[in-house]
């Protein structure tokens, strides 16, 4: 519970809600991991029409800015705490 401070919570809301990209976290061996149900974004295209699809780079790009900035906001609040 202490890692699900308010600020952390929020984000994570403000990230589904802004996006609408389902995801689930599992804390498990002192490792945190990211599931994303975002469909089928992620299957191989063809290269012609991938490269014109702006909404699917879109989704790549707050899928991989949510880790991100998920990853420095856990750490800080890990090098912030006492246990």
């Amino acid at each position: 519970m202490q890692l699900l401070t308010s600020d952390i919570m929020e984000f994570l809301i403000n990230f589904q809600d802004s996006t609408g990209i389902d995801f689930e976290l599992t804390l498990k061996n002192n490792k945190i991991y990211i599931r994303f149900f975002s469909g089928n974004i992620f299957q191989m295209p063809n290269l012609a029409e991938s490269f014109l699809d702006k909404a699917k780079f879109k989704k790549y790009y707050e899928i991989l800015n949510f880790t991100l900035e998920f990853t420095y906001k856990i750490t800080n609040l890990l090098n912030n705490t006492e246990y």
